[in-house]
């Protein structure tokens, strides 16, 4: 198998992160082991860490934008109940997607541009 071009490895690893994300928000513990499997696949990509760079970037921007709205819809409704935690659940996401930017900032100047 030849190295794939870094950005078609990056978007690779951005809709896939941007899934698995939806997917966990949607039905929870469910998608561990499927996830799993989309972490070790995205490991394994040629460039390594632009795969996993795109991965973290598309998990924390989809949690973050999914809680985020959560969150303010239902700051704008009074009869919403908002759990406490949901200031944890953004730093995760912003954890994620933090990390996700350092990692690719990192990586370029290991990758073959073209």
């Amino acid at each position: 198998m030849g190295q794939v071009r870094p950005r078609t490895t990056l978007l690779a690893g951005l809709v896939l992160g941007g899934s698995l994300a939806l997917a966990y928000l949607l039905a929870g513990p469910l998608t561990l082991f499927p996830g799993l499997l989309v972490w070790a696949w995205l490991l394994r990509r040629r460039p390594r860490l632009i795969a996993t760079a795109g991965g973290l970037i598309g998990f924390g921007a989809i949690w973050v934008l999914l809680i985020g709205r959560a969150s303010w819809a239902c700051a704008t409704d009074p009869s919403c109940v908002q759990p406490s935690v949901t200031v944890l659940w953004l730093a995760i996401g912003a954890a994620f997607l933090a990390s996700g930017v350092v990692l690719g900032l990192a990586s370029r100047g290991q990758v073959p541009h073209g």
